[in-house]
């Protein structure tokens, strides 16, 4: 008897019993307070211009792409969404992985868990310029100390990127993780409703 030939391997061959989530990446940009002014932090924002949460600000992202790594998801969606192009000529940003976000409810399109990225770019005499692309409808940068209603879970992540943040600028001789740690705390205070429109 002729042994079974061992099944073929690769992407679609096998299935499981448990649903999939809907997998996204979520990139929050962090402008320092510059040398030469006093505005304080600055974060990335997109104004949403598709449902769910259409006309509402979130953070630049999206679904990741078949067979496409996750940081180059990162990268893709932070400029196809707002312009910004960390790796030519973006400011010298650099993206990295802060943590993952999976609740139930985090989406009304369903089950969504994403990746959050942080980049932080240099010191500079104003945040670089961006303008809304793809399904975003604007970008803007805005004052951490007042950023508006956030779609999603949004605010519960930005408030994870500033802690993360702010524990690698303590070392800093002119760190700026008191704004950083000030700007999570009230983005934990506020009060999260699942996003259902």
């Amino acid at each position: 008897m002729a042994a079974a030939a061992a099944p073929e391997k690769g992407p679609g061959i096998f299935t499981y019993q448990w649903p999939r989530p809907g997998f996204t990446v979520d990139v929050a940009v962090l402008a320092p307070p510059s040398t030469s002014s006093t505005g304080g932090v600055h974060l990335l924002l997109i104004q949403r211009g598709q449902p769910p949460a259409a006309g509402r600000w979130a953070l630049p992202g999206g679904f990741v792409e078949p067979d496409e790594h996750l940081d180059a998801a990162a990268a893709r969606e932070l400029k196809e969404e707002t312009g910004l192009d960390l790796g030519r000529g973006g400011g010298g940003g650099t993206l990295r992985q802060v943590r993952a976000f999976g609740g139930p409810d985090r989406d009304p399109r369903g089950w969504t868990v994403t990746v959050a990225y942080a980049a932080v770019l240099p010191r500079l005499g104003s945040p670089l310029p961006v303008k809304g692309g793809d399904d975003a409808a604007a970008a803007k940068w805005w004052p951490l100390k007042a950023l508006p209603e956030l779609a999603f879970d949004h605010a519960a992540i930005i408030a994870c990127v500033c802690r993360s943040v702010a524990g690698e600028e303590a070392g800093e001789e002119a760190g700026w993780g008191g704004e950083l740690v000030a700007g999570a705390e009230a983005l934990e205070a506020r009060e999260w409703v699942p996003t259902r429109d």
